[in-house]
């Protein structure tokens, strides 16, 4: 069974950097919404930031003791569970999205900054579906490049709740970023 597996993923094996969903019109949209980063790209600029970050992505350096992240990630499911419970046993409605969005963004930028940092969920989701929207809007409309300098279009309305979007994601790292930089 192990030897089988093995020669069929050899047999399915095609480089990476060349996935057929990440054509041009994809990587450049991407990059638009989300900034220059691994999704955004293709080829060779892809690999060096994959082989760059490859090392941080590492299961024994996300899991070190050092570095917290584990127990983040414990702490917030525990939480979770906690909250789902607490609906359970009342029978009260809760937002499931919410209380997901809450615990993955909590452990994101704990990754990403070391600490935990405030935000609001109802922002932070409101944001992310501008930026679902945005990309969308950038692949499917193919005048979107003209058409969001007229008032009133989409793909204007769009780009403004792009704008938006980024607006509140700079707020929550703003101060990170400012440490960073320092």
């Amino acid at each position: 069974l192990v030897a089988e597996l093995c020669v069929r993923q050899a047999n399915m094996y095609r480089d990476p950097s060349n996935f057929t969903t990440r054509n041009d019109a994809f990587a450049l949209a991407t990059r638009q919404v989300v900034g220059t980063g691994v999704t955004g790209l293709k080829g060779e600029e892809w690999r060096w930031r994959k082989m760059a970050l490859l090392k941080e992505f590492h299961r024994n350096r996300l899991l070190s003791d050092e570095r917290g992240l584990l127990k983040v990630v414990i702490q917030e499911g525990k939480e979770l569970c906690e909250e789902l419970g607490k609906a359970a046993d009342s029978g009260v409605p809760v937002g499931v999205d919410h209380l997901a969005t809450k615990a993955a963004v909590d452990v994101v930028l704990f990754f990403l900054f070391g600490r935990h940092l405030d935000f609001d969920t109802a922002l932070v989701r409101k944001s992310a579906k501008y930026m679902i929207d945005s990309l969308f809007e950038k692949l499917t409309n193919p005048i979107y490049g003209l058409t969001k300098y007229i008032p009133n279009t989409t793909a204007y309305k769009t780009e403004q709740k792009l704008k938006e979007s980024q607006i509140i994601i700079d707020e929550v790292v703003a101060s990170e970023l400012d440490l960073l930089l320092e």
